[in-house]
């Protein structure tokens, strides 16, 4: 009981995480859009992905 408990825990975390990561690169796209374009787009998915992962790894620590 207590595995399966541990389990589901990591999977909420794993979804919760990838559900953050999507979130992250629709904003990105959007702000770096409206201020460069398509290539905004990129750069701006990259800075916020970058900044959420090194929070993630702040928290996880």
């Amino acid at each position: 009981m207590n595995k399966l408990k541990i389990f589901l825990l990591l999977t909420l975390v794993l979804i919760a995480s990838f559900m953050l990561l999507q979130a992250l690169l629709f904003a990105g796209g959007v702000v770096g859009y409206l201020i460069a374009g398509n290539i905004g787009r990129i750069i701006g998915q990259i800075v916020l992905v970058s900044m959420g992962l090194s929070a993630y790894l702040l928290v996880a620590n």
